[in-house]
């Protein structure tokens, strides 16, 4: 994922909120002669996600912030409240800069090992969604594959040829156009996705096959929920934390 300048490690943070079973695999990595990076920290939003144990086993500093009662999760982990988190953070500059440069320019270095993403329409708009690429280079990258993920009065897609549009991946991109202020196109997308809801629950299904007119797969997840109203909170402001992204 990022690149070793001579025989230094990269230092990384990773968050985990549950098992952390991508930790324990990034940490199997990072112990490999060969590897390019040194897992440093461990932070969390729950001080009882059983991945800390990574931290005690590997001897990794864990740090937790739990906002929904900051008083407990000082007392419970490590006495940290979201000023020294985001301090702990910020310590991090260097590593993060690599990173975001080569998000933006050497996107090959995520699919080192196996097949490219690219096909993907998360590949396509998480790097503005987490505000790696902004403004007209935003705008740029939306507009370059516009035609691939898009379906018109419909929403995106998930892969580039399958022909699938999904609620929670339209709702990501909504945030992602939302984000470099481009309001009307997120508009347009989201009331494509209002066409997912079931009419006697009002609950979103998880996608929709064009091609055979048909609801795929039959079911209305709770995460999918989620990304309907992250998305209508920031286009339409119904909270503070609409401008969370």
């Amino acid at each position: 994922m990022v690149q070793s300048t001579g025989t230094k490690k990269l230092k990384c943070a990773v968050f985990i909120s549950g098992t952390g079973s991508n930790l324990k695999s990034l940490i199997q990595f990072a112990k490999k002669k060969n590897s390019p990076i040194s897992i440093e920290l461990i932070i969390s939003d729950n001080p009882k996600a059983k991945g800390l144990k990574f931290g005690k086993i590997f001897k990794i500093t864990n740090k937790v912030f739990n906002y929904k009662n900051k008083k407990i999760a000082e007392k419970k982990s490590t006495g940290d409240n979201v000023e020294d988190l985001f301090a702990e953070v910020s310590s991090y500059k260097k590593e993060i800069s690599m990173i975001s440069k080569a998000i933006r320019n050497k996107p090959e270095r995520f699919d080192r090992s196996w097949e490219s993403k690219s096909r993907y329409s998360m590949d396509w708009y998480y790097p503005i969604l987490c505000g790696v690429i902004d403004g007209e280079d935003g705008l740029k990258r939306v507009n370059e594959s516009w035609h691939k993920f898009v379906v018109k009065d419909l929403g995106c897609k998930c892969v580039e040829e399958e022909p699938w549009v999904t609620a929670a991946e339209s709702c990501e991109l909504v945030l992602a156009l939302n984000k470099i202020s481009e309001k009307d196109k997120a508009e347009v997308i989201f009331k494509d996705v209002l066409n997912l809801a079931d009419p006697k629950t009002n609950l979103f299904w998880t996608g929709y096959v064009f091609a055979d007119k048909k609801y795929w797969p039959i079911e209305k997840p709770s995460w999918t929920a989620a990304a309907v109203i992250l998305a209508a909170n920031s286009l339409y402001k119904f909270t503070k934390s609409s401008d969370f992204f």
